[in-house]
């Protein structure tokens, strides 16, 4: 495979498409840890915990959502996002007070969602 600069990402919740666009590299919350991804990046499946995806575009516009639950797969320069539930997807640095309060009730709601630890 030729070398890219560029990575398709694609998020797709139950309601449908959310992001599919050519992006420079993914920060995704995997429920060990973050994990980035870049153009050309090994093949990967990787299990979703709950946290935000970060998505850095080539014209340096950043854009970010919630997601809690499901998978992710990168294979052949596409990364597929397949949350069990995810937010609102925002620009980062475009967001108003009422915007960010939203943000803040949804991770809340996302917090009070949470199965208790099984222990």
């Amino acid at each position: 495979m030729a070398y890219t600069k560029a990575l398709r990402c694609q998020l797709i919740t139950p309601a449908g498409e959310v992001f599919d666009r050519q992006v420079r590299g993914v920060t995704l919350p995997a429920t060990d840890g973050q994990v980035g991804v870049l153009p050309n990046h090994a093949p990967l499946v990787v299990a979703l915990g709950e946290g935000s995806v970060s998505f850095r575009q080539a014209d340096g516009r950043s854009f970010q959502i919630n997601v809690a639950g499901g998978y992710a797969e990168v294979y052949q320069n596409v990364l597929t996002i397949l949350p069990g539930r995810a937010g609102r997807l925002v620009e980062r640095g475009k967001l108003d007070e009422a915007e960010l309060d939203s943000a803040r009730q949804e991770l809340q709601q996302y917090r009070g969602r949470r199965r208790p630890e099984q222990g």
